[in-house]
């Protein structure tokens, strides 16, 4: 009986991975080839969109050892939902995955807290940066880096830089947090400038204004973020 209980605590712990990408097709073929190719790898949860995968992360029990975000999703950025995990914990490491060219996300998604980013057509290369973040904590300086002159940052330094930082709905004018608000909870132009007593067109440059102080490239992210934000 000892012998048996000895050999269950020295069994190796497995990777617990989680994996957001708008690309159903791609979600599932990654999620297949990462636990067909390494028998430790444990693909805790997939979903589609950046707002669901913030919301899992936290769940009792649904915490990966590493998120794989791909950097352009249906609802928010994969940069956006990055900082917003690394703002709140530095217990999840992040690896960004694009189909793009890794110089258009990587040093906005290191700015971000993220701990390095690949390409999706080489899935080998993902498998390999799994093993390689949880010894190293970064991709910075490893072979399989892709982008040598981005430096990212471990989890713990970038979590204590992003929660120090300033929060970026304190660069918005007392209106446009005002238009933010009614805006995200369902009012539409018309309705937020009869409240407000301004026009459509003015709200619209509020808005625009918002997208641009946030970082952000649509109004639908610009609302899924001020949500998160709240939680």
């Amino acid at each position: 009986m000892l012998a048996c209980m000895g050999n269950e605590m020295s069994r190796p712990q497995r990777i617990r991975i989680a994996i957001v990408d708008n690309d159903a097709l791609s979600l599932k073929f990654l999620s297949m080839f990462l636990q067909q190719t390494n028998p430790m790898i444990q693909v805790l949860w997939t979903c589609t969109t950046g707002e669901k995968a913030i919301q899992q992360v936290f769940e009792p029990d649904a915490q990966p050892d590493i998120l794989l975000v791909d950097m352009s999703l249906g609802d928010m950025s994969g940069a956006s939902v990055c900082r917003e995990i690394r703002r709140r914990t530095d217990r999840v490491r992040i690896l960004g995955i694009t189909s793009f060219t890794l110089d258009r996300y990587a040093q906005r998604f290191a700015d971000a807290g993220g701990q390095g980013i690949l390409g999706k057509e080489n899935m080998r290369d993902i498998a390999l940066a799994i093993g390689t973040v949880l010894k190293k904590e970064t991709l910075s300086d490893s072979s399989i880096d892709m982008t040598p002159t981005i430096t990212f940052d471990d989890a713990k330094t970038a979590h204590q830089r992003l929660r120090t930082a300033q929060d970026p709905f304190q660069l918005l004018s007392p209106t446009e947090q005002r238009v933010l608000e009614l805006y995200a909870n369902g009012d539409n132009m018309a309705e937020v400038a009869k409240k407000l007593s301004i026009s459509e067109g003015t709200v619209k440059t509020h808005i625009t204004r918002l997208e641009k102080k946030l970082g952000l490239s649509s109004r639908q992210q610009v609302i899924v973020h001020w949500w998160t934000s709240k939680r």
